[in-house]
């Protein structure tokens, strides 16, 4: 179910939708129009952002652009952002990130939680 939260002393909502550990995940922001999102590094995660309404100004360390509905914007790892509404809506926007991981296995290892069929 749909149900962004205001975090504490800001003016967008944000919800978590989807995660998988520490790696990956997946929401949503609704950022209110005149609204920001204040700028943020990405750190170790890469970050895809997805418009289904609004207009937003997205800057990522000195270069800036508007997106719009349907259109999608990629941030990468170790890069500052911001996102404004530019728009006269509420701008809502699907986010996802993901994490560069290494992961070491033998050939013969199982994956945890795998388990056999007894005949």
């Amino acid at each position: 179910m749909m149900n962004p939260k205001r975090l504490q002393h800001r003016d967008f909502l944000f919800q978590k939708l989807f995660s998988e550990g520490e790696h990956f995940s997946a929401g949503l922001f609704e950022i209110p129009s005149n609204c920001e999102i204040p700028r943020k590094n990405t750190r170790l995660f890469s970050m895809g952002l997805v418009v289904v309404t609004g207009y937003v100004r997205i800057r990522m360390n000195n270069l800036e652009f508007v997106i719009g509905p349907g259109t999608m914007s990629f941030i990468p790892r170790m890069n500052l952002y911001r996102i404004v509404n530019v728009g006269d809506e509420t701008a809502r926007v699907y986010w996802f990130s993901a994490k560069e991981t290494k992961v070491i296995k033998k050939l013969n290892e199982r994956p945890r939680g795998l388990v056999e069929e007894k005949a």
